[in-house]
């Protein structure tokens, strides 16, 4: 079972741009790989951490507004070192008939 997310995309950001985003309650990401352009998003970031206390392995699909939906694994994790929360997240396409592997440093 994949697991969805909703996700929009944004504009590249100053980082106090990224804060307001946060504080909004949304993850900033980005999403790269298979040939295609990277793509700046942004989900929820309650939803996510949500994901990843649950075990947050496995496709991911991310519903992208002007994209359709995009199967993607999760690459890497960046944690705030006092408070331990989310602040951004990377994630790679994928094509659901090829293999693939990643490791994830959740830091």
């Amino acid at each position: 079972m994949k697991t969805c997310f909703q996700a929009l995309q944004r504009t590249p950001m100053n980082r106090t741009g990224l804060k307001r985003l946060r504080n909004s309650g949304r993850l900033p990401a980005n999403v790269f790989g298979s040939g295609a352009n990277s793509v700046h998003i942004h989900l929820s970031a309650r939803e996510f951490a949500k994901w990843i206390r649950s075990g947050g392995d496995g496709l991911v699909e991310l519903n992208l507004e002007n994209h359709g939906p995009i199967t993607v694994f999760l690459e890497a994790v960046q944690r705030d070192p006092v408070t331990r929360e989310y602040i951004h997240a990377d994630f790679i396409r994928v094509k659901e008939d090829e293999q693939a592997q990643t490791q994830v440093n959740a830091g």
